[in-house]
């Protein structure tokens, strides 16, 4: 059970400012009301905003009437049982509840945090218990669940290792508005996206602190956080340390996000209210105090005090608190206000005249208007608020015309008893001198209100004010003025116009002053002056002349406004219109240089099309201006090619359904009857008002389109030659086979007719390759697996006496050039051939009649794979007799290995040969390369 927050307890007799004013020092959202240690409620934040909002938050109210909490309680069992707790916040949607005795005594308050907190030990514990069992985790989560669910806010767990959450409460769903689905994508960091720019920094450098808080220790921090709806909201962060490494630097954070915007428009709300209030009593004509009757101290003095009395800041601070005690008379203290608190005992408004020391130790006479700001539970004023004018002038005039009464009096009573009889004409000179002693009060006193309205004017006036003499020295100024320029008032009545002056207007500034006096009417100036701190400051001087001033001749008023910001606002705006016509005059420039026509096109929500925009390359484009284009697009749009139309309208619609990018090539007739072919491309764009808006540029690609037509006419035609060519080629090989064949059948020798066998496979094996490509659509690259079957097939037949023999090919299905396909055919030719007329000798023979094979299976395999992006391997393999060991690959003997490496070394391969149980080639290579064919 916490007692953090036991300082936030008041009684319902608290008035409603110290209410406010105690929640801002405890930085809570809430205040208990307990009456004689008996619980009757809490007071909310919200209730705080209703009362703002209704004008309520200075009148004395009891807080147990404006409370609209329901008060929910635990007795100590219940409080002690963490489980049914947080049922009941679950069930009141509450984050703390008091616990009262069963006598209704308060005992202290039980919180969210101190439940989570209570759980995290528990099941700490409990893992330890069930060594990390099923059971224990089970329940954990179980519990974490309903925890984090319940939380009006969110719970996150962040690694600062990796910079991510990688924990937070199921809460987060609808936070700020978001949704599941918004949450997923933006994955981890949904909690850092929402904070708003300007706090960013400040979150950045908080973060860096937390990484040095110690166990236990909690880090605070507020910030602006963006909704979905674009609102902003207060978000109040609570963040510790929650798992650390094995060198005890912080791994895991725990941290407890609250939306705190209700407190903060209650904090706004009250400043608002008490700047109103010092605002006004900053500009009453008086002494603005309230006094304390039980501390017998000043709780508040107006700061126009300082003005009125003349005292500084630090004269005030070295009396105390109870400085208008110090300063009334004493006479007046022990006199007068003793029957002023009888008064205020039985009403709530009273008034007393008495004397105040000012800081030039005269006594000036004050009237008080007293009125009971605050009283206690019994009823008797605690608090006073009163307002002191200055009235010395009037009880002057008034002291003065009683002296001068007395005199009379005395006077007629001396004229009485010496001339007894006096003629009618004296008694007429005193009865006139009496009407001219009237008339001399009427003028005091209309001179004091004049004076007093002068005063109030002078002085509260928003703006500053200035008298200055002949020689332009000041005689007087108002506190407004001495704020714009910096100065005191003692300073500035030691100097002149002229030193306040900017050099640059003072020639301007002394004219103006000229003709003011010459002609006697007002005239303005906007200017710098020069404050004290050396800045400079705009200001609009109104000058005019006045006469009267005894002593002073005739003076001139200033009537000086700090335009700063207007003439700042001013400059901005020069220089914005000033980049703006750079912008444009870049932009037309650019434009004027752009080999097309950019253009601004509009579809409106009626479904029509306008042109917004359009460059000067329109008249080159589509032969007409610019200007015809913008007042009617239909020049455009009936321009295109009737064949053309209908895939115009498809691109349309297609880029308004996905609001992707227009690219669309089509044909125009210009009114020249000239066919166009024309390439738009653009970027649509969709306004608020529902329109969608296309930028982009129209280009004239005519020229382009005829050099791709020529282009392609005549790859059409280099592709039927190449393809007439590799026929040519293909059919005047198979007339050497034909000629090698007919040659053949007249030799006799066995030897010899096979060399002419072999020498037909050889061309065989390269015609085939131009029949490849006469057949195939591409005509440089050949598939060698359709290629090497097709070989290898041949072959078999060729040689009739080996068809027992089993061929096993395994070739890749790979795009071989040219260059490379030919020496690899060749290989494999002789190679396999080679196999079928030597691996077997035994095998010559044709199988027997009954159709049995021979016991010795004889097998020839064929292996062609890529092994990576640049090599390849080639194998032909038998398990026939095998070579003599006494090869040597360098030193060839026979026709068909000395071409087998001949072959090789074309390719730029490696050539490998092994005659264990039979005979392996293997042959690795890379692809050929040519930079030009011919």
């Amino acid at each position: 059970m916490s007692e953090s927050n036991l300082p936030a307890i008041v009684s319902s007799g608290t008035s409603l400012q110290e209410a406010i004013s105690l929640m801002n020092r405890a930085d809570t959202d809430y205040l208990l009301v307990v009456n004689d240690g008996q619980l009757v409620g809490w007071l909310t934040a919200k209730d705080v905003v209703k009362l703002v909002a209704l004008g309520k938050i200075y009148e004395d109210c009891d807080l147990g009437a404006v409370m609209t909490q329901p008060c929910h309680v635990l007795n100590p069992e219940e409080a002690e049982d963490l489980l049914l707790v947080w049922e009941y916040f679950q069930h009141y949607q509450v984050l703390q509840l008091p616990v009262v005795s069963t006598a209704g005594k308060f005992l202290g308050l039980i919180t969210a945090q101190e439940v989570i907190e209570g759980q995290t030990k528990y099941l700490e514990a409990l893992k330890q218990q069930f060594n990390y069992s099923s059971l224990a985790q089970t329940e954990s989560s179980y519990l974490l669940k309903e925890i984090t669910s319940f939380y009006p806010g969110i719970i996150y767990i962040y690694d600062l290792d990796r910079q991510s959450i990688v924990y937070n409460s199921e809460s987060m769903e609808g936070f700020l508005g978001y949704t599941k689905e918004e949450i997923g994508s933006n994955g981890n960091e949904i909690l850092t996206n929402t904070i708003h720019p300007k706090d960013v920094t400040q979150i950045g450098s908080r973060m860096a602190e937390v990484r040095l808080l110690a166990d236990g220790e909690i880090k605070q921090f507020e910030y602006w956080a963006c909704a979905v709806n674009g609102n902003v909201r207060w978000l109040q962060n609570d963040v510790r340390v929650f798992r650390r490494k094995a060198d005890g630097e912080a791994k895991l954070l725990v941290g407890f996000i609250q939306d705190i915007s209700d407190r903060k428009q209650t904090e706004l709300a009250l400043q608002a209210s008490e700047y109103f209030l010092q605002s006004i009593t900053e500009t009453l004509p008086g002494i603005v105090y309230i006094f304390d009757l039980q501390r017998q101290c000043n709780v508040y003095l107006s700061a126009v005090s300082m003005d009125i009395l003349g005292y500084t800041k630090e004269e005030i601070a070295e009396m105390g608190d109870n400085f208008l005690s110090q300063i009334i008379h004493p006479e007046d203290l022990t006199n007068v206000l003793p029957v002023v608190m009888e008064q205020l005992a039985t009403q709530s408004v009273t008034q007393a005249e008495y004397r105040i020391k000012n800081a030039q130790g005269e006594w000036r006479w004050g009237l008080d208007q007293m009125v009971v700001f605050q009283r206690n539970e019994a009823g008797l004023p605690q608090q006073i608020l009163g307002i002191v004018i200055d009235i010395h002038d009037r009880k002057v005039a008034e002291a003065e015309l009683q002296n001068m009464e007395q005199l009379l009096r005395q006077s007629n009573a001396e004229l009485e008893i010496k001339i007894i009889g006096r003629t009618k004409a004296l008694w007429e000179a005193n009865v006139k001198l009496a009407h001219q002693i009237n008339e001399k009060t009427r003028l005091a006193a209309a001179l004091h209100q004049s004076e007093t309205l002068f005063r109030s004017v002078f002085e509260q006036a928003a703006v500053g004010i200035n008298l200055t003499d002949e020689q332009g020295q000041f005689i007087r100024v108002n506190q407004k003025f001495c704020q714009i320029m910096g100065y005191t008032e003692d300073e500035l009545l030691t100097m002149i116009y002229t030193d306040l002056t900017h050099p640059e207007f003072l020639f301007n500034a002394c004219a103006l002053g000229e003709r003011v006096r010459k002609t006697r009417k007002s005239g303005s100036i906007e200017k710098q002056n020069i404050r004290k701190d050396g800045s400079l400051i705009w200001v609009n001087v109104t000058l005019s002349q006045i006469e009267g001033i005894i002593g002073r001749g005739f003076c001139m008023v200033a009537i000086v406004e700090d335009i700063s910001e207007q003439q700042a606002a001013l400059q901005e705006r020069k220089r914005v219109e000033l980049a703006l016509r750079k912008s444009e005059n870049k932009f037309q420039n650019m434009v004027a240089n752009i080999p097309g026509m950019v253009y601004q096109f509009r579809r409106d929500i009626a479904g029509n099309f306008h042109m917004d925009y359009a460059s000067p390359f329109c008249q080159q484009l589509y032969e007409v201006p610019a200007i015809e284009v913008i007042r009617n697009v239909n020049i455009i749009i009936d321009a295109i090619h009737p064949e053309e139309a209908e895939k115009f309208y498809d691109s349309i619609n297609q880029s308004l359904e996905t609001m992707q990018p227009l690219y669309y090539l089509w044909r125009m007739i210009a009114p020249s009857g000239k066919l166009k072919w024309i390439e738009a491309m653009s970027s649509p764009e969709r306004q608020e008002n529902g329109e969608v808006l296309w930028n982009g540029i129209l280009m004239d690609v005519t020229d382009r389109q005829l050099a791709q037509e020529q282009i392609r006419h005549a790859l059409h035609e280099k592709k039927l030659l190449l393809k007439e060519i590799h026929h040519r080629v293909k059919n005047n090989l198979q007339v050497i086979i034909s000629l090698l064949s007919l040659q053949s059948q007249y030799v006799e020798d066995e030897k010899i007719y096979q060399l002419f066998q072999e020498s037909q496979n050889r061309v065989y094996s390269m015609a085939l390759i131009h029949e490849q490509l006469y057949q195939s659509t591409s005509l440089d690259r050949v598939n060698f697996a359709d290629y090497a079957n097709t070989l290898i097939s041949h072959l078999q037949q060729s040689y009739f006496l080996s068809q027992s023999i089993e061929l096993k090919v395994q070739i890749a299905e790979i795009f071989l050039s040219i260059e490379t396909a030919v020496p690899c055919g060749l290989i494999i030719n002789e190679l396999v051939a080679n196999a079928l007329k030597y691996a077997f000798p035994e095998k010559q023979q044709p199988e027997n009649q009954l159709g049995i094979s021979p016991p010795n299976h004889p097998l020839i395999t064929v292996e062609f794979r890529q092994i990576n992006n640049q090599r390849f391997s080639l194998l032909v393999r038998d398990n026939g007799v095998g070579i003599s060991t006494d090869v040597d690959l360098n030193n060839l003997s026979t026709l068909g290995l000395s071409l087998v490496q001949m072959l090789t070394q074309q390719l730029e391969g490696e050539l490998t040969l092994h005659s264990q149980q039979g005979t392996e080639y293997t042959i690795i290579f890379s692809e050929l390369s040519y930079d030009q064919r011919i």
